[in-house]
C-alpha cells in the first residue's frame, strides 16, 4: 500500500514540476467564401482540443497576389478572429513577403532581381521584393504597418520559411547551390553588397566587388545539390558578374553569403521590433517566433556550417525582440540542431508535427512518439499541422485529395498527443 501510495505521489510531483508545452495550430483553410457558421461550428469542436492558438487564416495570404487593402478581406480576417477568440484560442500574426504585400509592378524599385544562369542576365523576380533595397524594405514595412493596425490584436508574430534560394532537393544534408534564384542582383543589391564588404573590411578593393558566379558546371554533389552552371560572361554582364568557381569557398563567396544572411536577419530585425511595439501592449500576448526547416538556418551535416539560404540560427537567435526559435515541418524531429542556438540567446525552443503534407492523399503515420520526443529534447511549443484535418466540414473531395482535408484518423492521432500532455502536466489546457 505504502509502494503504491509513493508511486502516485511521485508521478504527482513530476506532473507538477513539468513544464507546459505551448500548442500552435496552422492551416485551418478556412476562406473568405466559407460561412461564418461552419467557421464557428469548426472551432467550437476545438475548445476540448488542447489548442492554445492559431495562426494561418490572419495572414496575408501568399497565394492571392496584390489586393493588399482589400476591405472586403479585411472584414473577413476581423471577423473570424473574433469567432476564434469566442472559444478561448489564441491568434497569431504570420508574415509572408509574397502574395498580397507583393511588390506592385512599378519598375525596379521594389522587386528583387535574380540571375538566369543560361544568358548570364539579371531579372525582375516576380513576387519578390528586393530585399537589399532601402526603399523597397521601407515600402514593404510600410505594409505591415498597415495592415498589422487593421487586423489587430494579435498574440504573436511569426515569420516562417523565408529564405533567398530554391533549396531543392537533398537540402538538409548536402549545400544548397541555386544561388541564382537569390532576388539579390539588383543595382541596388550590388551598391549595398559592395557598402556591406566596405564597412566590414572583408575584401581589398570593394568598390570593384561584384557578384561572384561560377563557369565551371559541376556535377550535384554534398557540395552543390544542384549541381552548378557555367555562366558565360560577356562585356555586359562582366559589370555585375565575375568568376568564381569556388562556389561558396572562397572570400568572395563567403562575403556574398554572409551580406545575404545579414539582409535576411535585419528583415526579421525590422518585423520584430514593429510586432513588440504594436502588439505586446496585448494581455494574452507570448511574443516573436521564427520558424523553418533546421537545416535552412545553417548546415547541419556533412560539410562546414554555412547559410546558403540566408537564415542564420546564431543571428536571428540573437535578435532581443525573439521569444520563440522553431524547427518546423516533417524536420521538427530535428530540432536538436537549433538546441544551441536557442540556449545561447535565451530563446524558447520549438517543433512541430504533420498529420499530413499539402499534395499528398495519405495521412502519415502516428505521431505521438515523434510528438512526446520532440517535447522531452526541450520543445516547448508544438506546431500542429494542418488544423484542417480536424474539420469535417472540410470534407470537399478537392481538399481531400490534397491533405488538407477531414481526416478522422488525424483527430485520433492528436488526441492520443493530447491525452499524454494532460497526463504528464503538460498541458496548458
Amino acid at each position: 500500500m505504502k509502494s503504491w501510495f509513493s508511486l502516485i505521489f511521485a508521478m504527482s510531483l513530476a506532473c507538477l514540476a513539468a513544464d507546459k508545452v505551448l500548442i500552435i495550430a496552422l492551416g485551418d483553410h478556412i476562406y473568405d467564401w466559407d460561412p461564418p457558421e461552419m467557421v464557428d461550428r469548426f472551432y467550437a469542436s476545438l475548445e476540448d482540443k488542447g489548442i492554445d492558438a492559431v495562426w494561418g487564416v490572419g495572414g496575408p495570404l501568399p497565394w492571392r497576389p496584390g489586393n493588399w487593402k482589400n476591405p472586403e478581406y479585411i472584414e473577413f480576417i476581423n471577423r473570424t478572429h473574433a469567432i476564434i477568440r469566442k472559444h478561448g484560442i489564441k491568434v497569431l500574426l504570420p508574415m509572408n513577403p509574397g502574395g498580397m504585400l507583393s511588390p506592385e509592378d512599378n519598375g525596379t524599385t521594389l522587386k528583387g532581381w535574380k540571375l538566369d544562369p543560361k544568358t548570364g542576365r539579371r531579372f525582375e523576380a516576380k513576387g519578390a521584393w528586393d530585399f537589399a533595397s532601402p526603399s523597397a524594405m521601407a515600402e514593404f514595412m510600410n505594409r505591415v504597418e498597415w495592415y498589422i493596425n487593421a487586423t489587430k490584436p494579435y498574440e504573436g508574430y511569426i515569420i516562417d520559411e523565408v529564405e533567398l534560394i530554391d533549396h531543392g532537393p537533398n537540402a538538409g544534408t548536402q549545400r544548397m547551390s541555386q544561388y541564382w534564384t537569390s532576388p539579390t542582383y539588383s543595382p541596388a543589391a550590388l551598391e549595398s553588397f559592395r557598402k556591406y564588404v566596405r564597412e566590414h573590411n572583408l575584401l581589398p578593393e570593394p568598390e570593384k566587388v561584384k557578384f561572384p558566379v561560377t563557369t565551371q558546371e559541376r556535377e550535384p554533389s554534398e557540395k552543390c545539390n544542384l549541381g552548378l552552371p557555367a555562366v558565360p560572361l560577356d562585356e555586359e554582364n562582366s559589370s555585375y558578374l565575375v568568376e568564381d568557381n569556388d562556389y561558396c569557398e572562397s572570400p568572395l563567396w563567403k562575403a556574398w553569403m554572409d551580406w545575404r544572411t545579414e539582409l535576411l536577419t535585419q528583415y526579421h530585425v525590422m518585423q520584430y521590433k514593429l510586432a513588440v511595439k504594436l502588439l505586446s501592449d496585448n494581455p494574452g500576448w507570448i511574443g516573436c517566433f521564427s520558424s523553418a526547416p533546421s537545416h535552412w538556418y545553417g548546415r547541419q551535416a556533412g560539410i562546414p556550417y554555412s547559410t546558403e539560404s540566408g537564415l542564420d540560427k546564431y543571428r536571428i537567435a540573437a535578435i532581443p525582440e525573439l521569444d520563440w526559435l522553431v524547427c518546423g515541418y516533417r524536420n521538427g524531429m530535428y530540432l536538436h540542431n537549433l538546441k544551441d542556438a536557442a540556449a545561447k540567446y535565451g530563446k524558447k525552443l520549438g517543433g512541430m508535427i504533420e498529420f499530413s503534407a499539402y499534395g499528398i492523399r495519405e495521412p502519415f503515420g502516428r505521431k505521438l512518439d515523434e510528438f512526446k520526443s520532440q517535447i522531452e529534447r526541450g520543445a516547448k511549443c508544438m506546431y500542429l499541422y494542418p488544423l484542417s484535418n480536424l474539420n469535417p466540414e472540410r470534407n470537399e473531395e478537392k481538399y481531400i485529395g490534397e491533405g488538407r482535408g477531414w481526416q478522422p484518423f488525424a483527430l485520433e492521432n492528436w488526441m492520443e498527443c493530447v491525452n499524454w500532455l494532460r497526463e504528464t502536466g503538460r498541458a496548458m489546457k
